[in-house]
């Protein structure tokens, strides 16, 4: 009967051992967490070994890349390492050695890509100005994704990429796509964060590799400057005025508008006023010629003021004092 009893627990505990290893349906007891989960070339990963089966603290725990140890101790759950260079990839395996149970294994892989954005404010900037187009309130921009991304080695084209772009944590579903590496904004900022955070995840077709990258796009107040105008060189656009001076009979100059998503009909609305009265014949133009009226000396102030008449939130307004030397 004793021999009878001990049978009977063998045949009970004997697959116990055996199913805790590998359990055909259920989800590998230990799996590794990789933190970033996207990275991109050189950046440090950590990974930690993790289960909801067994204490990993208390598992001989062997970590390997491509093959080669790099750590390996009881509790040893975290391993921290560089990603490889761009069309590369390491294979990190995980084999967890646990006490009376027996030996789990994991595996990730890092293949590292990125993804840079490029915003560009669809706005009015004077000729051969060398700096950027500012995003004015109420203006449209577009952010073009320039992502790296290899598969087996080779680059892939960004053109058969899959693009997931969010605008404020919001997945943009009507603008993400195969091949839509381009984000066209409406024209509508939120205002209660000052701008826009334009999110993206570059992905290969199959998922396989994925990167993600995003760009806060801010607007600006749009601006109007005051430049002199020569009747040699045309707008001397290398320097706005605030101050000037009129030695001779007359002096010309041109109020340029900064960051105005429609330049035309924002010019076509500019107001000229001398010394607080508006100056008639020049609505409208953007260079205004003063013709002095005597030979004594003075000074006056020239504002030049301009409100879009199709974005309400474009406007701006510039002054310049003029110093009138007296002519002998």
């Amino acid at each position: 009967m004793k021999i009878f009893r001990f049978f009977l627990l063998s045949v009970f505990f004997l697959p116990l051992i055996s199913f805790a290893q590998s359990i055909p349906g259920i989800a590998n007891p230990v799996s590794i967490d990789m933190s970033p989960t996207n990275p991109a070339p050189g950046d440090t990963v950590v990974l930690t070994a993790n289960s909801s089966s067994f204490d990993v603290n208390s598992a001989l725990i062997t970590w390997t890349s491509n093959g080669k140890i790099i750590s390996q101790g009881n509790g040893a759950k975290t391993v921290t390492l560089s990603a490889p260079a761009l069309g590369a990839k390491s294979v990190i395996d995980l084999s967890a050695q646990v006490p009376s149970l027996g030996t789990f294994t994991a595996s990730e892989t890092i293949s590292p890509a990125l993804v840079n954005l490029i915003w560009e404010a669809q706005t009015s900037v004077p000729p051969f100005y060398e700096g950027k187009a500012l995003l004015g309130w109420g203006a449209t921009y577009k952010v073009v994704a320039v992502p790296e991304v290899s598969e087996n080695g080779t680059i892939v084209n960004p053109s058969r990429l899959v693009y997931t772009w969010s605008k404020n944590y919001s997945v943009d579903a009507g603008k993400s796509g195969y091949g839509k590496n381009t984000y066209q904004s409406d024209g509508s900022i939120n205002y209660t964060r000052g701008g826009d955070l334009i999110g993206l995840t570059v992905a290969t077709q199959d998922g396989s590799v994925s990167t993600e990258g995003s760009i806060t796009v801010s607007p600006v107040t749009p601006s109007l400057l005051i430049y002199l105008e020569s009747p040699l060189y045309g707008v001397m656009y290398n320097e706005s005025l605030a101050e000037t001076s009129l030695s001779g009979d007359s002096i010309t100059l041109h109020a340029e508008p900064f960051f105005f998503s429609d330049v035309t009909s924002a010019t076509g609305a500019l107001v000229w006023n001398m010394n607080g009265s508006a100056v008639s014949g020049f609505a409208g133009n953007p260079s205004i010629t003063l013709v002095r009226q005597d030979k004594n000396a003075g000074t006056s102030v020239l504002e030049a003021s301009i409100q879009s008449p199709t974005a309400l939130l474009q406007g701006g307004q510039e002054s310049v004092t003029i110093n009138i030397n007296a002519e002998k």
